[in-house]
């Protein structure tokens, strides 16, 4: 499901060395794919049914640590929805640290995950940088993203105004 630019493999495609079980020149595979370890192996905190062979999506860190991505299969594009993932990635928003997120790709469809909603954005490309939180207005608040492209634009997208 993701992007390896070093193998000019594009997202949502199977790598060219893909064979049955595996890679199929696993032993002399690059370092970039020797050194990628999916965090449902790095954190112990994410049970088998977090497997990417089971949950159809793929999660990482982003380079900052501060972001979880989560990479999901475009054959079953509402997998990361189902349960018990949905109300677990509910409930990491309602606790991540500020500035911290949850940021989802399906295909094109790139969406950031807030207690409240979840906020489509732009496509989160290569070098892209992601700043969530929340402006505050009387009495309520909204949540925002800003998506730095690797260009240097930064796009702003604002989620609904919630009562407090």
């Amino acid at each position: 499901v993701m992007r390896v630019d070093w193998l000019d493999k594009p997202a949502n495609r199977w790598c060219v060395h893909s064979a049955p079980g595996g890679c199929g020149i696993h032993g002399s595979h690059p370092q970039l794919c020797r050194d990628f370890f999916c965090l449902w192996i790095d954190d112990t905190s994410f049970g088998p049914e977090w497997k990417p062979e089971r949950s159809r999506f793929v999660m990482t860190k982003s380079a900052s640590g501060k972001g979880l991505f989560l990479n999901v299969d475009i054959d079953t594009p509402d997998a990361w929805k189902a349960e018990p993932y949905y109300s677990a990635l509910k409930r990491l928003a309602a606790g991540a640290r500020m500035g911290a997120y949850i940021a989802v790709s399906v295909g094109e469809r790139c969406l950031v995950v807030f207690p409240e909603e979840d906020l489509e954005v732009c496509d989160l490309g290569p070098g892209c940088e992601i700043m969530v939180g929340y402006s505050d207005h009387p009495g309520a608040r909204q949540p925002f993203a800003l998506v730095k492209v690797a260009s240097g634009a930064i796009h702003r997208f604002q989620g609904r105004v919630y009562r407090n």
